[in-house]
């Protein structure tokens, strides 16, 4: 880390030297009043301009490769597919280390010399009277975003503003009835941050297909293949797969991860890992994916096979579910973790051996200290106990409908957060 800028609230900058030892650390308001001039730097278009981050959900968290001409095309494409012109104001409220709000929105409206009304975080209760005041013509939200807001009771301010679209994805339920409610129109949109934009539904889709993914963007093939990347017909479920037709127009892969990067371009095409299919007219529909978007990233649904946790695990075929509390943890559409310990004869008498081998409790992905067993989906209330997706091999921990000695939450002598 070389510099650190800091964005100064009410109490002024605030003692971060320590913690970036090294480093610049400079007020962003000082930046402001820097000189105008062109640093003196040669930059290529093919440099690399930025690193966004993964969730790390399944494993640790991977760095994606931008170039200057891919952060620029982002744009442009953004720009030409969802309408974006220059006397628009894009109205957003997504942080600024993820893609979507990031270079769809704010680098979708600086390229045609729009504007943009940044807002420090979304609110509900806010957020129209923001966009009000800001006078924006174009939203950008999250499909965990609109269903909020469409749980809000009605009101006449509802469709008091100017907004003329707003791309959600995914697209909310009830999207009918969301665009007579607000008095806009959806657009919606399929891609990865580890590759690139995949398909467009946009005003010129016809109506009937709204709450597909759109069509192939311009440049970019898409695919639905069966498990030897073989093409499947329209109707037939698969994995989506994508490659650009221009180049520089996608992330060049992940930051010191050749081997992943790799594993996911096999055979000259990009593997996302969701699955879909193609209707007649070529409009892509998302189905139940082997991976799962929480919070506006991708991330998985199944173990990862990789994490020391999942390792430790398979050397210890004895482990067993804990009897007590079938209570399960509390939680909104994120994986779950189920609890698991070994039977007091198999447990290490040593504190090393336990730090390195034995699952004390439940615990994160990242820390080989814990082991554990995800479940496949969250629970509908807290007492209803909740279900396990198939142990890694060996490991009697559980079936689909997990049985009665088994549990998620329970918290053991010794836990950090007990």
């Amino acid at each position: 880390m070389r510099h650190v800028v800091v964005l100064t609230g009410e109490g002024g900058m605030p003692d971060v030297a320590a913690s970036f030892t090294g480093a610049q650390v400079s007020d962003y308001v000082s930046l402001l009043s820097g000189a105008d001039t062109a640093p003196g730097i040669a930059v290529r278009f093919s440099d690399l301009a930025f690193l966004l981050y993964t969730s790390g959900t399944t494993g640790p968290s991977k760095a994606i490769m931008f170039t200057h001409a891919y952060a620029l095309l982002y744009g442009i494409d953004q720009a030409e597919n969802y309408g974006i012109y220059e006397d628009d104001v894009v109205h957003v409220c997504l942080p600024l280390f993820h893609a979507n709000g990031l270079l769809s929105h704010c680098y979708g409206a600086l390229v045609v010399g729009g504007r943009v009304a940044l807002s420090r975080r979304f609110s509900a209760s806010n957020f129209w009277r923001e966009v009000r005041e800001s006078g924006a013509t174009v939203l950008s939200l999250l499909g965990s975003m609109a269903n909020i807001m469409w749980s809000l009771p009605p009101s006449e301010l509802d469709r008091q503003h100017q907004v003329r679209q707003a791309t959600i994805a995914p697209v909310p339920s009830a999207r009918t009835e969301f665009e007579e409610r607000f008095g806009l129109r959806i657009i919606s949109t399929y891609g990865l941050t580890d590759y690139g934009l995949g398909a467009i539904y946009n005003l010129d889709a016809p109506a009937s297909k709204l709450g597909s993914a759109g069509r192939p963007r311009k440049g970019m093939q898409l695919r639905v293949v069966d498990e030897n990347d073989m093409p499947l017909s329209p109707g037939e479920v698969g994995e989506i797969v994508m490659r650009s037709d221009y180049p520089w127009n996608t992330a060049l892969g992940y930051y010191k991860m050749p081997e992943a990067t790799l594993a996911t371009r096999r055979n000259f095409w990009f593997h996302t890992g969701d699955r879909g299919r193609f209707d007649e007219d070529g409009y892509l529909f998302l189905r139940t994916a082997r991976r799962m978007r929480y919070a506006g990233e991708v991330r998985t649904s199944r173990p990862s096979k990789s994490s020391k946790p999942s390792s430790a695990m398979k050397r210890w075929p004895t482990l067993r579910c804990s009897r007590s509390r079938r209570r399960s943890v509390r939680t909104r559409w994120r994986p779950q973790w189920c609890a698991v310990r070994a039977p007091a004869s198999a447990r290490p008498t040593s504190s090393s051996t336990a730090s390195a081998t034995w699952p004390t409790s439940w615990c994160r992905a990242t820390s080989a200290s814990w082991t554990t067993c995800r479940a496949a989906r969250p629970t509908r209330s807290r007492n209803t106990p909740c279900r396990t997706r198939r142990a890694p091999r060996s490991i009697p921990i559980g079936t689909a409908r997990r049985p009665a000695s088994c549990c998620a939450g329970k918290r053991f002598p010794g836990h950090p957060i007990n």
